[in-house]
């Protein structure tokens, strides 16, 4: 059975940067990192999915890939929720790259599309990523995504809260091959695959469905040409109604609309490394349909206290362009005539009141057995 609801929420929280393996002379890494855990239990706040924006590592070795895999399984765990996770330039092998290729493709519209089969077929320098994230995702079904199919682009659908979603995950990094790809140097080389962005958007239910984009990198660190494509078509109104990035370092949540109702939810997460200048920040970002407003709950990281504390000057609802038809799937148990049906839901947890769950998060708890967080871990 399908209901439509004014007071669906989808809690999303957003992390970015965490660059394991960077250096880490004092290991202030591994107390950074443990700090969110204890934010993310004294918050109270459910959590339907991890956004991962990206930079999982710092430099595509098998051992940070395997240390960053065990850290995102015990938040995921810790908050009960599915992840979806994009690469970011630190996670790809750059020494491996095939610099003349990379260098010819992003110039111009044209140039890519020569290049982007080509690109798809031989990345010795994602090939670290994709084969860590094929054999994590095959162990740990939480990981929503898979990217398997196309290095540039991935699209799943999951239900969330209830609330049928759309993630269409860009892999930013896919031209990544030096230093000299950092916008702040006044180089910008880098392109998403706009082709298959427009192919993903094209399966998007109008007004039904929650669609959100993530990547690694803002638009302004790409090439000229593809900034102002990727402008476009998350800007169109037909386009997702969120776009989740990290690499900035430093958190900026944004909302612009156009009278005809084109626009996007911008949502930046900072750093969670030790050794950068930049600020420590993640959030988590609440859409509610019902309100067509999305509220960020901004945590800052304080080097004095060494705590994940929240941010009241950053953490501000803003108006956002949301489906208005969402429909909640409720899965019904066919019984005798005359009697009331039931609901097929199965509790995950085995005691909710001994977890000390506050009872009005119980309700979110309840997923159809088919939910991935009905079992974290494969036997």
């Amino acid at each position: 059975m399908d209901t439509t609801t004014n007071d669906a929420k989808v809690s999303i929280l957003q992390i970015s940067d965490v660059h394991f393996g960077c250096k880490d002379d004092t290991g202030e890494q591994e107390r950074i990192l443990g700090a969110i855990d204890t934010a993310l239990e004294e918050c109270n706040v459910p959590i339907d999915c991890v956004a991962f924006t990206g930079d999982l590592t710092q430099g595509a070795g098998y051992a940070e890939f395997q240390q960053g895999q065990e850290w995102l399984i015990s938040v995921c765990e810790k908050v009960r929720a599915p992840c979806i996770l994009v690469p970011g330039n630190h996670d790809v092998r750059r020494d491996k790259a095939d610099t003349k290729i990379l260098r010819s493709a992003y110039q111009d519209r044209e140039s890519f599309g020569r290049w982007r089969d080509h690109l798809f077929k031989e990345h010795s320098h994602i090939r670290p990523f994709l084969d860590w994230f094929a054999q994590a995702s095959e162990e740990f079904p939480i990981f929503l995504n898979r990217w398997q199919d196309n290095p540039a682009i991935d699209a799943v659908e999951a239900t969330l809260a209830g609330v049928p979603c759309q993630f269409i995950c860009l892999n930013s990094a896919l031209l990544s091959c030096a230093n000299d790809d950092d916008p702040k140097k006044g180089q910008k080389k880098l392109c998403v695959d706009i082709k298959g962005l427009n192919g993903a958007l094209k399966n998007r239910i109008a007004d039904k469905q929650l669609v959100i984009a993530v990547g690694h990198h803002p638009p302004d660190s790409l090439v000229g040409w593809n900034k102002d494509a990727l402008t476009k078509a998350l800007g169109q109104a037909t386009g997702p109604h969120l776009y989740l990035h990290g690499h900035l370092h430093h958190l900026t949540h944004k909302s612009q609309y156009e009278s005809d109702g084109s626009g996007y939810f911008r949502g930046a997460a900072g750093a969670s490394y030790p050794g950068t200048e930049y600020p420590k920040q993640f959030s988590i970002i609440t859409i509610e349909l019902g309100e067509k407003q999305i509220a960020s709950a901004v945590y800052a990281y304080h080097d004095r206290s060494g705590k994940w504390l929240p941010d009241a000057t950053l953490s501000q609802p803003v108006p956002a362009r949301l489906p208005t038809a969402v429909s909640i799937n409720l899965k019904v148990i066919e019984t005798a005539e005359g009697q009331a049906p039931s609901q097929d839901w199965t509790n995950p947890f085995s005691d909710v009141i001994a977890n000390g769950i506050p009872p009005q998060y119980i309700h979110r708890l309840f997923v159809e057995p088919s939910n991935s967080l009905t079992k974290l871990r494969k036997v």
